[in-house]
């Protein structure tokens, strides 16, 4: 504050600020796929572990490929089956809120009630 009772501003400000309304009202935000780092690391693993066990035992015997090849095909199956799931739960609350409505009054959000074939809403 000046001495004359103004609040001042020496610098500018890029920040954006949203209000907890905002936040509520705001889409739903799309949930992200953790399941690629099982992948990653499965893959990674398929040929770091080999060359590190030829290295101690100075072999690399079938089972310890066939042992990653399944680690890599149940991370790819993890990852596709969670991508699927993941999509419908996005896609049932963004229909969700697409179906909203915000009362300019009081600030909720609600959902109105489906209307009945044949019948005539009292007012």
């Amino acid at each position: 504050m000046d001495g004359g009772g103004r609040i001042t501003a020496d610098h500018e400000s890029t920040e954006t600020v949203l209000t907890e309304f905002a936040k509520r009202a705001a889409a739903p935000a799309l949930t992200t796929n953790s399941l690629w780092y099982s992948l990653i690391g499965a893959v990674v693993a398929f040929f770091v572990v080999p060359s590190v066990w030829h290295d101690f035992t100075g072999h690399n015997p079938q089972w310890l490929y066939f042992l990653l090849l399944a680690a890599v095909a149940v991370a790819i199956y993890r990852l596709v089956t969670g991508y699927k799931k993941r999509r419908s739960e996005d896609d049932a609350q963004k229909a969700a809120w697409e179906r909203s409505w915000i009362c300019k009054r009081c600030g909720t959000i609600f959902e109105p009630a489906q209307k009945t074939p044949g019948v005539t809403p009292v007012e």
